[in-house]
């Protein structure tokens, strides 16, 4: 848990250091923001997931663009650690669900499916198979149709 908070915040770093450079315009109006910009990314369950634009980030150092890249990079080689944590066979589950993401040669419409990928979702925002604020377990919704075509 605790390389966990230190990635999350070695990337908290790296966007305020993204931010860290931007200054008011000398003309004194305000700056028009994109309004074209999509800040809901998808909605899943109880969960919202958001994204945000991070202003200036083409205007970093090489080294401060390096810098993010690494701690990205510790994200990601944290993440087996973070699912093995929480459950003792959320690595494998997480594996499983990945290919069976990848290599699905069936029909990726209907209710079955919607209710999969409802699941595949809530597991990865959730890091596992337990609700990320209840610690309940959640299980799929669909049927057990979707593994003939594995």
């Amino acid at each position: 848990m605790k390389i966990t908070k230190l990635i999350l915040a070695g990337a908290l770093l790296a966007v305020t250091a993204c931010n860290s450079g931007k200054k008011s315009p000398e003309s004194g109006t305000a700056q028009l923001e994109d309004t074209t910009f999509e800040f809901i990314a998808d909605r899943f369950a109880d969960v919202q997931v958001l994204r945000y634009k991070i202003h200036d980030f083409d205007k970093l150092t090489l080294k401060q663009k390096e810098l993010a890249y690494y701690f990205s990079q510790a994200g990601l080689a944290g993440r087996d650690i973070f699912y093995d944590q929480k459950y003792r066979y959320g690595i494998a589950l997480r594996q499983t669900l990945e290919a069976i993401l990848e290599t699905y040669k069936g029909e990726k419409s209907g209710a079955d499916w919607d209710n999969f990928m409802d699941y595949c979702k809530r597991f990865f925002f959730s890091n596992g198979n337990h609700h990320h604020y209840s610690a309940d377990k959640f299980i799929p919704g669909c049927s057990l149709s979707i593994s003939r075509n594995l």
